[in-house]
């Protein structure tokens, strides 16, 4: 495998991982035991809001401005 892919790779599935333990770490932890209101989707939302998000838009844009300038060498 190539350098980018393995990195590219690692980008995706390391928040994939994070997140996947965070979650059930509330779900089982944090569970409210079936009665009342949960409210444990919102700190969620929140963590992806500010950790996960920006990092898989910095990525795309990223991979655009490669595009740009691998079509723009290309037509050289």
């Amino acid at each position: 495998m190539d350098k980018k892919k393995v990195w590219l790779l690692l980008g995706i599935l390391i928040p994939v991982l994070i997140t996947a333990t965070l979650l059930v770490t509330i779900l089982a932890i944090g569970g409210s035991g079936g009665t009342g209101t949960d409210s444990s989707g919102i700190p969620f939302a929140t963590f992806f809001a500010v950790f996960i998000a920006p990092g898989i838009i910095a990525q795309q844009k990223k991979r655009r401005e490669q595009m740009k300038k691998k079509n723009n060498l290309g037509a050289m």
